[in-house]
């Protein structure tokens, strides 16, 4: 059917076939894919391999016809009514709409579909319409400009944001259009009324709950996807429809505060006022709920005020509105006059339990807006603010400063007082019956502040002067008379007291200057005679502490040399009993060695005939004492030659150059030297290196010749420690062989006999010694690793069982035994990597080496064409200048270099692996606690090192990893129950967009059903 229809989309005119070929397809790396290859033909096949692209490819055809819509309904009409003149069209409009029906699956195999798809004058009319297009103006183009103009042209809701079991929903309320609000229609959106956000990293740093429960969101309809993950809420059967990207809404500014599109909240009264322009004026007005923004609006039957600000009612709870925001000035805006340039409607958000009906007034064409300004100031901050703009109180100047201010008074009171309010104060001073305590307490203390400006008084003194009125008022007070009188009569007193004064003081200075002088003397005579005496004093004492200080040393050194003394004569005593014991044993051996040489020598001389020898060569004692002497011989050789190859920094930085991460990052330098052999993306990288310093045995899986053991290569070359012509080369390569059954296979074994350890691998002993040196000296400067090739050619199990105890790299001391005193100690810097095939020559990883390692599987399409030759000529590679020291790579790699910051999507990853961890054990695959911790702490450092891709955040990506390389490989089952357990697994997979995962289980179904029913990781 597929291949028919193929046929069919290439006799679709050129134009055509061009725009849908060229459209967005939801993603940049499937538009990229289609257009780089270079035949339609090429193009079809890829769309019509994936059953998405296909209906996205069938839609986009079928926005390009106009008379499609006219067709009947009903298939079975369609189908008789076709003829060569609208085929073309009834084949789109079926497969738009009847895709899935049997009945069009029937017809694209019928002979008539074929003669039709053969008959090119069945297709004159789509010529027809191609050349019509063409020769009136290029109406294909005007059609698509067309559609980009309505791509652009989003539409704009009013949402409401939530966050459920971590997925972001957007969920639309009303549509803004025309500008008019109008409730969205439930079958928009369909099941629960929301759009699912996914990706959402950006999108998730906002706080929406935390913010408001109402936004601005603009898309377009055509930037909805289908969500195929339909995440399910808290245990209900239904699913979302749509999904959207959140991260293009962040990063496109498409989410926003209703207030900047010029909506805002009607708070709602806690009192029912009829005359609103008599209360507007009141101390506080009440508001009965937290509004959900900074502004918002009050409004009556006619009028709309505002905006005003709110704050918090500390003295009983609630909230009222700040007025003095703005400067008490706001807006009365007539509603029926205004009324196409605002509307005012009730927004219901049944998701939002606290926040359901939500009154808001959109002002849609604000420059137009009629409206009155009102001053909402009361009597009472009006006389407080007068008296703020013009006190020195509490302002924090000099007086000088304070002198500069009141300078510039009559601006600052036409800044703060508009003239009305000038007028308001006029009148509350006139108006003596209302304002008898006005001013008696503020009156009073602004005409005084006023008065200690020396430019204010006296202009206030020159108006009074000029005004005649006023003066004649003020000597017709009786009290201001006598109030003059009295404090004339207080000054003449004051300047009276003032003149005695000055002549008492002018006596006192004569009294004191001259009882100064005479004291002033005698004070000096005697500070001179203290003073010297002092300085004597001083001297003194100098000369006795020198003395101290000379006695206090040279006790010191007597201290210091009998402390010494002490020492020497115990050393001496100590060296003294070993030099007796050296006497003794060297006496005993000497004597030994005689009754030896006596006994050889006894021997040789009954030798009569050739069976003597024979009992000379093997007398236990001589053969015993000869082949111990010689094993430790040779054993302390080796030992001394191993100490001069221990890799510490200070050795290694005389021989190579040692790379230094102070400005560099490590995952960019290890990028940037495995990409140029290997076509590995930065997040590929990650996963080796994070398997390789967390994992003691990392297993590179995959069919052979793909680059596995290269791939090993690469990486130690990269790292530095493949130094083959040095003394310090710490990557070793091991060709395992069929027929391995111990550890005598991989490294040799102690011989009892000659008492020396027979070595099967010269290379594999020396490191282990070097690694002895280096952890009794507790150096872990650089990483060594061991490569074991074809590793399953012989069953792992056996012959690498000794290093199974030592896998756990937590585990206090890690040593193998290889027989009598060759016992090794294990560091933390060693590594095993091993490369395996599967196929039938090979033996199967045993459940308990899968516990232990990372299994990394590789495919035949991650290496680069020209890898061929890059494997034949591996040798010669040019090997790393620069060597990477293991503390970087822990530093980077390893758990214990991340801090636990409880990050809610890491939580959320967790629960998804929980579920999988029991979709697991219900098919009898045990789930060890080594497992659980090793993928956990691989996501503690994956979740921040991974980046994100265009279906997963970065923690999925890491999740993807982790279960693919530690729980798929043990994946081992047959019957058809077997079979529904590994797709619902691919399905759990697909909906968290582990696509890793998904892909390997795809295949393990696939080889399965190919091999009876009998599904495993390795086949």
């Amino acid at each position: 059917m597929l291949d028919r229809l193929g046929k069919f989309y290439l006799k679709i005119p050129k134009d055509i076939l061009e725009v849908s070929l060229n459209e967005d397809y939801n993603n940049r790396q499937t538009r990229r894919l289609i257009k780089s290859y270079k035949k339609v033909e090429t193009k079809i096949k890829h769309i019509l391999k994936d059953e998405i692209l296909h209906k996205m490819f069938i839609e986009y055809i079928y926005e390009q016809y106009d008379d499609v819509n006219n067709f009947n309904s009903n298939i079975d009409k369609i189908i008789e009514s076709i003829n060569k003149d609208n085929f073309v069209e009834s084949i789109i409009y079926m497969s738009k709409n009847f895709y899935a029906s049997n009945k069009f699956k029937e017809y694209v195999l019928s002979d008539e579909f074929s003669e039709y798809l053969d008959d090119d004058t069945s297709l004159n009319i789509i010529k027809k319409e191609s050349e019509s297009n063409s020769m009136e103006n290029n109406q294909y183009n005007s059609q698509n400009t067309k559609k980009i103009e309505q791509t652009k042209n989003k539409s704009k809701y009013i949402v409401n944001i939530q966050q459920k079991n971590g997925f972001y929903n957007i969920y639309p309320l009303a549509k803004i259009q025309n500008n008019k609000l109008l409730e969205v229609e439930k079958e928009e959106y369909p099941d629960y009324g929301n759009i699912n956000v996914n990706p959402y990293l950006e999108f998730s740093k906002q706080s929406y709950d935390n913010v408001s429960p109402l936004w601005i969101c603009e898309f377009d309809k055509s930037q909805l996807e289908d969500n195929l993950n339909k995440p399910r809420f808290n245990g209900d059967s239904g699913v979302t429809k749509f999904k959207i990207n959140g991260n293009e809404l962040i990063k496109n500014k498409c989410i926003y505060n209703i207030n900047e599109e010029g909506m805002y909240e009607i708070a709602e009264l806690t009192d029912v006022y009829v005359d609103m322009e008599e209360w507007i004026y009141k101390d506080r007005i009440y508001i009965k709920n937290k509004p959900i923004s900074e502004k918002v609006y009050i409004n009556d039957n006619n009028y709309i005020y505002g905006p005003f600000g709110y704050k918090d009612n500390n003295r009983g709870g609630g909230y009222y509105l700040d007025k003095e925001d703005n400067d008490y000035i706001i807006q009365k805006i007539d509603i029926k006059e205004n009324e196409l340039n605002l509307s005012v409607v009730e927004i219901y958000n049944q998701y939002d339990y606290n926040n359901a009906y939500t009154k808001v007034v959109y002002f849609s064409n604000k420059e137009n807006l009629i409206s009155e300004s009102i001053d909402t100031i009361g009597n009472k901050e009006l006389v407080k603010k007068l008296k703020e703009t013009i006190s020195n109180e509490n302002i924090g100047l000099s007086g000088k400063e304070i002198q500069e201010v009141r300078k510039s008074i009559n601006a600052i009171i036409d800044n703060y007082l508009s003239e009305e309010r000038m007028k308001r104060i006029k009148t509350l001073i006139e108006d003596t019956k209302k304002t008898d305590k006005f001013i008696e307490n503020d009156l009073i203390d602004i005409i005084e502040s006023l008065l200690e400006s020396e430019d204010k008084k006296n202009i206030i003194a020159e108006k009074i002067l000029k005004n005649h009125e006023i003066l004649r008022k003020l000597q017709n007070v009786e009290k201001v008379d006598v109030e003059i009188l009295n404090k004339s009569k207080e000054l003449i007193n004051i300047k009276e007291e003032l003149k005695n004064e000055k002549e008492k003081l002018e006596e006192i200075k004569l009294e004191v200057n001259s009882t100064n002088k005479k004291n002033k003397q005698d004070l000096m005579n005697e500070y001179k005679a203290e003073i010297q005496e002092i300085n004597d004093q001083k001297e003194k004492m100098k000369k006795e502490i020198k003395e101290l200080t000379e006695k206090y040393e040279l006790c010191e050194d007597i201290s210091s040399l009998y402390t010494k003394k002490e020492t020497l004569n115990k050393q001496a005593e100590e060296a003294e009993e070993a030099y007796n014991t050296f006497n003794r044993i060297k006496q005993r051996q000497k004597e030994e060695a005689e009754k030896i040489e006596k006994v050889i020598v006894d021997k040789l001389k009954n030798a009569v005939d050739i069976s003597k020898y024979t009992d000379i060569a093997f007398d236990g004692m001589i053969a015993n004492e000869m082949l111990k002497s010689a094993a430790e011989w040779s054993k302390g050789k080796y030992i001394k030659n191993y100490d001069n190859l221990i890799a510490s920094k200070e050795n290694i930085e005389k021989n190579l150059k040692v790379k230094s991460f102070e400005n560099d990052n490590i995952i960019d330098y290890l990028y940037n030297k495995i990409s140029k052999s290997r076509n590995y993306n930065r997040n590929e990288i990650i996963n080796i290196m994070i398997c390789l310093t967390q994992g003691f045995l990392t297993v590179f899986a995959g069919e052979p010749g793909i680059g596995k053991t290269s791939l090993c290569n690469i990486i130690a070359n990269a790292l530095g420690i493949a130094n083959e012509n040095s003394n310090y080369n710490r990557f070793i390569e091991i060709s395992v062989e069929k027929g391995w059954t111990s550890k005598r296979d991989l490294i040799g074994y102690y011989n009892p006999l000659t008492k020396s350890f027979d070595k099967n691998n010269r290379d594999l002993f020396k490191t282990f010694n070097i690694l002895e040196s280096e952890y009794n000296k507790e150096i872990i400067d650089f990483p060594y690793y061991i490569l074991l090739d074809e590793a399953n050619l012989s069953s792992m199990e056996h012959y690498w069982a000794d290093f199974m105890n030592v896998c756990d790299l937590d585990k206090e001391n890690r040593r193998i035994n290889l027989g009598e005193d060759y016992i090794y100690s294990i560091p933390k810097t060693l590594r095993f990597l091993a490369t395996i095939n599967y196929d039938h020559t090979t033996e199967t990883l045993s459940p308990r080496l899968i516990d232990r390692a990372w299994i990394i599987l590789l495919e035949s399409n991650s290496m680069l064409i020209d890898d061929y030759n890059l494997t034949l000529n591996c040798s010669q590679e040019k090997v790393s200048d620069e060597i990477i020291m293991f503390k970087d790579m822990e530093k980077c790699f390893s758990y214990n270099s991340i801090e636990d910051h409880g990050d809610e999507l890491i939580s959320t990853v967790y629960d998804v692996l929980r579920d999988i961890y029991a979709m697991l054990k219900e098919n009898s695959i045990s789930i060890s606690p080594r497992i659980d911790i090793m993928i956990k702490r691989y996501l503690k450092v994956g979740c921040n090192l991974f980046e994100g891709t265009k279906d997963a955040t970065s923690e999925f990506v890491a999740l993807d990893y982790a279960v693919a390389q530690k729980l798929l490989p043990k994946i081992n089952g047959y019957s058809d129950e077997y079979e529904e357990f590994l797709n619902n697994l691919k399905k759990k997979f697909d909906e968290k967009n582990m696509m890793k995962c998904k892909k390997v289980v795809e295949s393990i179904i696939e080889k399965g059903n190919r091999n009876m029913k009998y599904y495993q990781f390795f086949s």
